[in-house]
């Protein structure tokens, strides 16, 4: 299991933006696991 905070360094490195994109684009980029990640924190 990768901790939380390593997925959302790959999902930052992978859009090569800071991060300040909707939560939907985030949501498409969310590992195939959502169970395994807490909702919230990608939702943020």
């Amino acid at each position: 299991m990768v901790d939380s905070a390593h997925l959302r360094r790959l999902l930052r490195r992978s859009r090569g933006i800071g991060g300040q994109r909707p939560s939907q684009a985030r949501r498409r980029r969310v590992p195939t696991l959502p169970s395994d990640i807490p909702a919230g924190r990608y939702e943020r």
